[in-house]
């Protein structure tokens, strides 16, 4: 099946692979974004948080800002809201 093509053929076609995969993952995440589902964003964290151990930032500009911030679930300001933590305060 694969004994007449030629490298270059081979390579195009995997990083069209790659590419259509990526769109596609893209689509899904973009789907469960529009329809409130927040698994995914909540597994990134979780695996992001494990693999990085540099400190975050977190900027909020006002009280608006913050409540906006806070009703999402898998935000860093809801677990503050939810916990009751002030981590600085002007």
């Amino acid at each position: 099946m694969f004994s007449h093509a030629s490298l270059p053929t081979v390579i195009i076609s995997f990083v069209a692979l790659l590419f259509s995969l990526s769109v596609h993952e893209a689509s899904h995440a973009t789907a469960a974004y529009l329809l409130e589902d927040d698994t995914a964003a909540r597994m990134m964290r979780r695996a992001m948080s494990s693999a990085v151990s540099l400190p975050v930032d977190l900027l909020v500009y006002d009280d608006a800002d913050f409540a906006m911030r806070s009703a999402l679930p898998s935000t860093m300001e809801h677990k503050i809201a939810a916990d009751g933590t002030v981590l600085y305060e002007q």
